[in-house]
């Protein structure tokens, strides 16, 4: 079974298929290349997509993006991140359906961050929902762009206010 063809006319095939098992070297890895364009429901090439700052060239559909890959983009090469190792407590030993301390366990080892901001906020940790931490990093920065006379920009992904 062909499922692509090269540039030189050589063919590809899947798992064997129709043409028998795969020739040592040859195997075709397309698993995480494509996706889907919430949109307009086009397949598209990663690669392209990120080469279009993830927004889609059919539609113009903003793909989500992380804080690490929106820093990339608005920063330029050399800048540090300052503020890191400030992590949420739980000083109301919070507990709904889960405890609080595990809600905030799980999103820590799910996006590898302390909190919801790293410098930009982060909506995979806790929907980017702003508690102690979210509010001191934000303070902090506005304090330094202020004694330092600079600018300052936030850019704002938050599900809203952290109530636990």
């Amino acid at each position: 079974m062909t499922w692509f063809k090269r540039e030189n006319g050589d063919y590809e095939s899947g798992s064997g298929g129709d043409n028998g098992p795969e020739p040592a070297g040859r195997n075709v890895r397309t698993e995480g290349l494509w996706t889907k364009c919430l949109g307009c429901r086009a397949v598209l090439y990663k690669p392209d997509l990120e080469a279009n700052l993830n927004v889609c060239p059919k539609c113009q559909h903003h793909f989500k993006i992380g804080a690490r890959q929106r820093i990339e983009l608005l920063l330029e090469p050399g800048y540090e991140l300052v503020d890191g190792g400030l992590r949420s407590t739980d000083p109301l030993n919070f507990s709904d359906v889960k405890p609080y301390k595990q809600r905030l366990r799980q999103a820590q080892e799910a996006t590898g961050l302390d909190d919801a901001i790293l410098s930009a906020m982060e909506y995979a940790f806790a929907g980017g929902s702003m508690g102690a931490v979210v509010g001191e990093t934000i303070a902090r920065a506005i304090d330094r762009a202020r004694v330092s006379r600079k600018p300052y920009i936030v850019v704002a992904v938050s599900g809203g206010a952290r109530m636990q």
